[in-house]
């Protein structure tokens, strides 16, 4: 499912906004939650692609907002989606 900011992550859906388990000394990397990435939605939108999706579509264009917004400088999408 898509997050509420347009991206897709792994497993969870709109638990980047919880950023309190972030900070638990156990977690790995510090990571406890699967933030909405740039690479994980730049791949549903290639799946998305072939089943005839197109950029006007309305979780499209709320991808591509997600990509613009998180895309760094270099290229790079951010690993943490924040």
């Amino acid at each position: 499912m898509q997050c509420r900011n347009g991206g897709w992550a792994s497993f969870d859906n709109g638990q980047h906004a919880v950023l309190i388990f972030q900070h638990i000394p156990f977690a790995d990397h510090n990571a406890m939650l699967d933030p909405p990435a740039v690479d994980i939605t730049g791949r549903i939108l290639e799946m998305l692609a072939t089943y005839g999706y197109t950029p006007q579509s309305r979780r499209v264009e709320k991808a591509i907002k997600f990509i613009y917004a998180e895309q760094e400088a270099d290229g790079a999408g951010s690993a943490a989606g924040a």
